[in-house]
C-alpha cells in the first residue's frame, strides 16, 4: 500500500503520526476525525475555536505538545492567554508539571507548551514508541486542563 507521503521527511512524519493516531483516538475519541499529515506538526481541535492542540517536531531535536491560541484578533488572543496565565499555578498543578508560556509578543498567537524530555528527530524511529506514548499522555492532560479553564471564560 502506498502512503500519500511515501518518501523522505514527509513520509517519516506521515508514519509517525499514523502510529500515534490510533492510540490517541482510544484515549481522546473527540480527536477521531484527525488524519495523519506529512508535515512536522498535526492539528487537534479544542472546545474553543481559538485553541488548537499542536504536537510538533521543531528544530534542534525538540518535540513539543502545545495549546496554540490563534484568533482573528490580537485582543482575543491576549484575553485568552491572560486568563490562562493568571491561573498558571492551578493549571501546572493539574497538568502535573511546569509548562512554557509564550505570549506571542504581539503576533496574533500565543501558546502554552511542554517539551519531550531529551532531543529527538523524526529520523529517530527507534524512539517513536516513547515519543508517541508521551504525546498521548501529555496532549490528553494538556487538553483536559486547558479546555476546563477556557470553559470558565
Amino acid at each position: 500500500m502506498t502512503t500519500p507521503h511515501a518518501g523522505g521527511r514527509p513520509g517519516l512524519y506521515y508514519q509517525f503520526w499514523s502510529g500515534l493516531l490510533p492510540i490517541l483516538h482510544r484515549v481522546q475519541p473527540q480527536w477521531s476525525r484527525t488524519k495523519a499529515p506529512g508535515r512536522n506538526h498535526m492539528r487537534l481541535e479544542s472546545a474553543s475555536p481559538c485553541v488548537k492542540y499542536l504536537p510538533s517536531f521543531r528544530r534542534h531535536g525538540r518535540l513539543i505538545a502545545q495549546a496554540y491560541i490563534d484568533c482573528k484578533d490580537d485582543a482575543t488572543v491576549e484575553s485568552i492567554f491572560t486568563h490562562l496565565h493568571e491561573r498558571r499555578g492551578d493549571i501546572e498543578e493539574s497538568f502535573g508539571g511546569e509548562l512554557g508560556w509564550d505570549p506571542g509578543n504581539g503576533v496574533r498567537y500565543a501558546s502554552v507548551y511542554t517539551d519531550f524530555p531529551g532531543e529527538i528527530s523524526i529520523e529517530d524511529s527507534d524512539r517513536w514508541p516513547d515519543a508517541q506514548e508521551w504525546l498521548v499522555r501529555t496532549l490528553s492532560s494538556l487538553r483536559d486542563v486547558i479546555d476546563s479553564k477556557i470553559d470558565a471564560l
